[in-house]
């Protein structure tokens, strides 16, 4: 679901981008946009994967067991 998201969102910016690209301002400011989201994207990920406390880890893990049930 999360992919899903980041794709449509991927989208929108793009047709954004696309449907203002006479004027070269507003197609920077969608490009650094979409640079700073998938930044924050992979830091996010990077974070929770790999550099999170194991105690933080339990507590996501228990609340995704918690709406699968």
């Amino acid at each position: 679901m999360q992919f899903a998201l980041l794709l449509d969102l991927l989208e929108l910016v793009g047709g954004y981008a696309a449907g203002n690209r006479r004027e070269v301002r507003t197609s920077v400011y969608i490009c650094v946009l979409l640079v700073g989201i998938f930044t924050y994207v992979g830091l996010h990920v990077l974070f929770f994967r790999h550099l999170a406390p194991e105690w933080l880890g339990e507590i996501f893990r228990d609340i995704q067991r918690f709406w699968e049930d």
